[in-house]
């Protein structure tokens, strides 16, 4: 069979009109395409954020949907011997993991995220891995549905002139864009 260019422009263009996506279907795709390298170790830890399996741990301890209860995730992280009283790593070489939704519907997703971001630290230091997956309510906010997220909660990541839907700041010289619609 031989194939035209005609037939292969018809083929380009079917091809392109089948792929094609409405905003909403693309945006997780998007985003997810924007974290890859940060999820392939393009972070500078790529032979850890390669490694997939671990052996031999000595203790697992997996918890999930926090969703900004920040006093509650620090009852688990004491009961569970993971922390001090001083919110230091305690678990040597333990794993923690996160099995996601850390964020939405509670007052303290900032100060779960930023706990969990200093336990890694102190972790590694001491061979226990910190694993955070990305749950529904992360990629939520990834693609910009922030319908769970809290006025209060909003505030505590963003600057104090910022709201969920502010428009973003002028570009630079004054330049516009037409086929940007904020």
């Amino acid at each position: 069979m031989r194939l035209t260019a005609q037939a292969l422009s018809r083929a380009n263009r079917r091809t392109s009109l089948e792929i094609s996506l409405p905003w909403r279907q693309r945006a997780p795709l998007t985003a997810l395409i924007a974290i890859a390298p940060c999820l392939l170790g393009a972070t500078g830890h790529a032979d850890e954020a390669q490694q997939w399996r671990w052996e031999n741990a000595e203790r697992v301890i997996a918890f999930g949907d926090v969703h900004g209860d920040y006093e509650a995730l620090h009852r688990l992280l004491s009961f569970a011997e993971v922390i001090d009283g001083d919110d230091r790593w305690i678990a040597g070489s333990k794993h923690l993991v996160s099995v996601g939704d850390l964020l939405d519907r509670g007052p303290d997703s900032r100060r779960v995220m930023d706990l969990l971001m200093g336990l890694e630290t102190q972790a590694q230091a001491a061979g226990g891995p910190v694993h955070v997956l990305i749950g529904n309510h992360e990629q939520m906010n990834l693609t910009g549905d922030l319908r769970y997220v809290a006025k209060e909660e909003f505030a505590a990541f963003a600057g104090p002139r910022m709201t969920p839907y502010a428009r973003p700041p002028p570009l630079p010289l004054g330049r516009k864009v037409s086929a940007t619609r904020w």
